[in-house]
């Protein structure tokens, strides 16, 4: 969320930043949660009902904020919606739920703070982004603060 391009007059725009900011925390609390229960149930159990549970936190709202749920199912809407559910969705808990078995939820969540610079990298190197400086801040601001929360 880069604050200088945030229209602060926009109330729904705040909001959805705000709302932003808000899943941050709770995917920080729901991994440290995570990372002090020994977990009897298998991977597959925990992601459905993490799944299901999400599904319906972000359902119900929807419902309600977007009125207009006309969509025009293409193959190519097909196909990003199985990516985001297999790849993204799926493969990410998966991950997400292997790394809190190996390592502390604050360092695994100092980690990840590396994915927005992968995916800018990334974004970049495949579609020829532009490196504008405020990029380059917030990249050395992430750098600098993993390296010092990181070390001894």
């Amino acid at each position: 969320m880069n604050p200088a391009l945030v229209d602060w007059t926009d109330q729904r725009e705040v909001a959805g930043n705000l709302f932003l900011v808000l899943a941050a925390i709770c995917w920080a609390v729901g991994s440290c949660l995570y990372g002090r229960r020994l977990w009897r149930s298998s991977f597959w159990a925990q992601t459905f009902w993490q799944l299901a549970v999400g599904a319906v936190t972000i359902a119900a709202p929807a419902a309600v904020l977007e009125p207009d749920w006309s969509v025009q199912w293409t193959t190519g809407f097909v196909a990003i919606l199985a990516y985001n559910w297999v790849v993204t969705t799926v493969l990410g808990y998966f991950l997400w739920n292997k790394v809190l078995a190996v390592m502390s939820p604050a360092v695994a969540g100092q980690v990840l703070t590396l994915t927005p610079i992968s995916g800018f990298l990334l974004s970049t190197l495949i579609f020829g982004g532009a490196i504008t400086l405020d990029i380059v801040g917030g990249i050395l601001l992430i750098a600098i603060g993993l390296v010092l929360t990181l070390r001894p």
